[in-house]
């Protein structure tokens, strides 16, 4: 906790304003001193909302503005505001509609709340960056960034297949995937498409539309994938293999493993399986299923955990076939290597790498 002393002398050399110091004024109480810094927070966020609302806000001078960020900013400093919301409510709102007095004054620019990840793949970083998050559903962009990246790289190391989805919702995440297809290759995506309404299909359809997905480039299944026969996905595929394929549909440990049993036969020697929702707390048991079927298929091996962004956002599993860990490894690795949780997941006979969006280990001394 920062002292009300430090507290006046940052507020100050922002400002540069004069303000009493704490020795001044010994008979405050710490209380107090907290609840002054959050007034001056909460006029700040009440001019924030102005803005937000389209009604033009108007300092009565430069000064009076830079104490309203300095209020702001004691706020924060006194634990009362979250750093995501100083930016969110404050920053972005008053670099768009600030006077331009302002902006020249205290040289705003415009700032990137998004995390600094890109697959390499031009078409699906300009997804990411410009459409993901108007697209609903709730896989992370970190993930998604990653996943484009390995489709990028299987496509370089002349992998050929067909990309699935099982679970396509309104298409956030296939939309990343099919947008790195290659020359001669569909996306396929399976979802009984009856939640949260019968017309989430035909909003699947016109966010494939609006991001130049051409319908000959992808399928739009409408099916249960616990009704889905090997001999049907075969003739949905063309007889061709799988070389990517994100499963996100029934969160349940029968379904997972009817899925894996359903993609693992098509899938391509040198295939990866995307796992969503691994380690969610909301179904805490649909890791036993992965783990039950890596017993029972010891040829597969968890290639990557995708780290959440946040409770909706969850974890992912890459897994693939123990030989083709070696031509995905070492490029994660160079392409995310500030991701990177260097202690990695321990598998008791090998280790999987993990990738997280902000990687740290606990200083305990």
């Amino acid at each position: 906790m920062i002292s009300y002393a430090q507290l006046v002398a940052v507020s100050a050399c922002l400002a540069r304003i004069e303000v009493p110091s704490a020795i001044s004024r010994p008979w405050l109480t710490q209380d107090v001193r907290d609840a002054e810094a959050f007034h001056a927070t909460r006029r700040v966020v009440n001019a924030t909302r102005s803005l937000r609302h389209g009604q033009e806000y108007r300092p009565r001078s430069a000064l009076s503005f830079k104490r309203l960020w300095c209020g702001y900013l004691a706020g924060f400093l006194c634990g009362r505001i979250d750093m995501n919301e100083l930016a969110k409510k404050l920053l972005r709102p008053v670099t768009r509609r600030a006077p331009a007095f302002v902006k020249q004054w205290w040289k705003v620019k415009p700032i990137d709340l998004k995390l600094h990840i890109a697959s390499g793949h031009p078409g699906i970083d300009r997804y990411l960056a410009e459409s993901y998050q108007r697209v609903r559903g709730m896989s992370s962009r970190f993930a998604a960034a990653i996943c484009g990246h390995l489709i990028q790289r299987q496509t370089a190391l002349g992998i050929d297949g067909e990309l699935v989805e099982i679970g396509t919702f309104e298409g956030r995440f296939f939309i990343a995937m099919a947008l790195g297809l290659a020359a001669g290759e569909r996306a396929l995506g399976i979802d009984r498409f009856d939640w949260p309404d019968p017309g989430v299909e035909d909003r699947f359809l016109a966010n494939c539309a609006a991001q130049g997905i051409s319908s000959d480039r992808y399928v739009s299944w409408k099916a249960d994938s616990r009704e889905i026969t090997a001999g049907e996905l075969r003739k949905k595929l063309r007889e061709r293999p799988v070389r990517f394929v994100h499963i996100d549909s029934h969160h349940s440990r029968e379904c997972l493993t009817n899925d894996l049993d359903l993609v693992n036969p098509v899938l391509h020697r040198h295939g990866i399986i995307c796992l969503d929702d691994m380690l969610h707390p909301g179904y805490p048991m649909m890791v036993v299923a992965v783990f039950d079927y890596f017993a029972c298929h010891p040829e597969l091996h968890l290639l990557c955990v995708i780290d959440r962004e946040d409770i909706a956002a969850a974890p992912k599993f890459l897994i693939c076939r123990h030989d083709s860990r070696a031509l995905y490894e070492q490029d994660l690795l160079k392409a995310f290597s500030r991701f990177h949780y260097v202690i990695n997941a321990d598998m008791e006979t090998y280790f999987a790498l993990v990738l997280t969006p902000r990687p740290r280990l606990d200083d305990i001394g």
